[in-house]
């Protein structure tokens, strides 16, 4: 009988305790005040990424050129190439010696990363000698 009276008080000083326990202020919300806007900010406007260029040579290939560290940096990333230079690849296992090839300097993560998905969707090279007529995949 002792155990449960020493159980039941026990219960009844932590239960008064926890409900008289005091509670936490709440302060209304702040509203942020605006920030002025820098006139360097507003006023100046970004600069457009700048294109590089890399010059096809014999034996070169979208992916081997994407490969290198001063062009895209991973082989992967041979849509790129392919989308920027639509207007002088149609085929995009057909480059040329010689052709003048523009890519960014910079690319989004997103851009990056559908780049290498589509990629990877590519079917294997199969050789040909002249643009198909439907490629594979929409680049």
């Amino acid at each position: 009988m002792r155990t449960t009276m020493t159980i039941a008080l026990a219960l009844s000083l932590g239960l008064g305790a926890w409900g008289c326990a005091p509670k936490a202020e709440v302060l209304p919300q702040a509203t942020p005040t605006p920030l002025p806007a820098s006139k360097t900010q507003a006023d100046e406007p970004v600069p457009a990424p700048r294109l590089k260029h890399v010059t096809v040579r014999r034996g070169d290939s979208l992916w081997a050129i994407a490969t290198r560290e001063d062009v895209l940096g991973d082989p992967f990333r041979w849509p790129l190439l392919f989308r920027r230079n639509r207007d002088q690849i149609q085929d995009p296992d057909l480059i040329e010696p010689g052709q003048d090839l523009g890519y960014d300097g910079r690319v989004a993560a997103q851009d990056a990363l559908e780049a290498v998905q589509m990629a990877r969707q590519t079917p294997p090279y199969a050789p040909h000698s002249s643009p198909r007529a439907e490629l594979p995949l929409k680049y």
